[in-house]
C-alpha cells in the first residue's frame, strides 16, 4: 500500500506548510523493485515556470502522489479532479494547479512510497483517445505562445507519447482504426504531429 515514510512530519518543517503545494521525492515499488523518483528542482521554492517546464516535458509531475496541497488554495481556485476522465485525471488536476500560479516548494528527500498497481487504469489498454486529447489540449493551453522552444519540445514529446499509447493499446490494424476513430478533436492531434 501507498504510505508516507515514518516520521514524515519531522522532515517537512513548518516553513513548507506555508506553500500552496509542497513536492517531494518518492519511492516507487514496481515489480518488487524500489525506484527513487526525484525531480530536477533545487531544494526550496520552485517557480511556476520551472513547474510548467517539468509538467510539460516529463510525466513525473503528473501524478498526485509525492505532494501536499493546501486545501484553502484548492478551494479558492475551484480546483478538483475532472469528471468523466478515466486516464490522466491526476495530470489534468496538476495542470489546473499550475494554471493558477501556486506558491510551490520542493523537498529533495523521499517522503512517500508509491506501490504500482498493475490493475490500475494507467496499465490498461485504452479504447479511445478522448482522455489523452483532453490532457494534450490542457497542456497546450498552459504554454505561453512566446516560448516557442518549449512548445516545440512538447510537440515532440506528445507525439512520442501518442505513438507509444497507440502501439501499446492496439494489437492489430482493426483496433488501431477503432482507436483513431475515437479522436474528438483532430485539430489538437494535428497540432501535435505537425
Amino acid at each position: 500500500d501507498d504510505l508516507l515514510v515514518d516520521l514524515w512530519w519531522n522532515i517537512i518543517s513548518s516553513d513548507y506548510l506555508n506553500y500552496d503545494i509542497t513536492i517531494f521525492d518518492y519511492i516507487k515499488v514496481s515489480n518488487k523493485q524500489l525506484i527513487l523518483n526525484n525531480y530536477s528542482f533545487q531544494n526550496g521554492t520552485v517557480s511556476t515556470e520551472d513547474l510548467l517546464r517539468e509538467y510539460i516535458l516529463s510525466d513525473r509531475l503528473n501524478p498526485c502522489w509525492g505532494k501536499i496541497y493546501k486545501t484553502n488554495y484548492l478551494k479558492k481556485n475551484d480546483i478538483s479532479f475532472p469528471h468523466g476522465v478515466s486516464i490522466g485525471e491526476d495530470a489534468i488536476f496538476e495542470g489546473k494547479i499550475i494554471r493558477n500560479d501556486p506558491q510551490a516548494a520542493y523537498i529533495d528527500r523521499p517522503i512517500y512510497k508509491y506501490v504500482d498497481n498493475i490493475t490500475s487504469a494507467s496499465h490498461k489498454n485504452i479504447d479511445n483517445l478522448s482522455d489523452l486529447n483532453k490532457l494534450i489540449s490542457l497542456k497546450l493551453s498552459l504554454l505561453n505562445l512566446n516560448n516557442q522552444n518549449l512548445i516545440e519540445e512538447y510537440y515532440k514529446k506528445a507525439f512520442g507519447d501518442l505513438v507509444s499509447k497507440l502501439r501499446y493499446s492496439t494489437s492489430n490494424y482493426v483496433n488501431y482504426k477503432l482507436l483513431c476513430n475515437s479522436i474528438d478533436d483532430y485539430d489538437a492531434i494535428y497540432r501535435v504531429i505537425n
